[in-house]
Formats: C-alpha cells, structure tokens, sequence
C-alpha cells in the first residue's frame, strides 16, 4: 500500500471532496445532462441486430468451412 492508496481511501473514510481532474470536469458538465427515457424498443432492436449479425458471421464461416477440401487442409 503506497501513499497514493492511502490519500484515496481516507477521502472515501471521511467523505473528503475529490479535487481531481475527472471530478472537476464532471462537476462542470452536470448541469449539462439530458436524460431521454429510451423505450424497450430500443434495446430489443439492439439485441436483434447483434444476434443478426452473429447468426450472418456464422453462417458465413460454416459455408466457407463446407467448401474447404479436406485434403488442402490437411496439408496446410
């Protein structure tokens, strides 16, 4: 444990301001935030098109899999 981890964990032990950098810019941009309420739909259409494209690149690979000679495999 070096002094660094030490600084850190006494700041969380008695609830000491963080002057980083990170915390400066955080606190400057939050009035700034926006929160959009995303529908279920969003989500759904994201995980579709993710499984979509797994199910394409597999597909893909297995065709071209099938038509590999397994003589030119072995070989290899």
């Amino acid at each position: 444990m070096n002094l660094r981890d030490f600084r850190i964990g006494w700041r969380l032990l008695v609830n000491e301001p963080d002057y980083s950098l990170a915390a400066a810019i955080e606190r400057y941009l939050a009035g700034n935030v926006e929160h959009v309420a995303i529908g279920y739909r969003a989500l759904l259409f994201a995980l579709f098109m993710a499984f979509t494209i797994a199910l394409i690149a597999v597909a893909r690979h297995a065709w071209i899999a099938m038509h590999i000679h397994p003589i030119h495999v072995l070989i290899s």
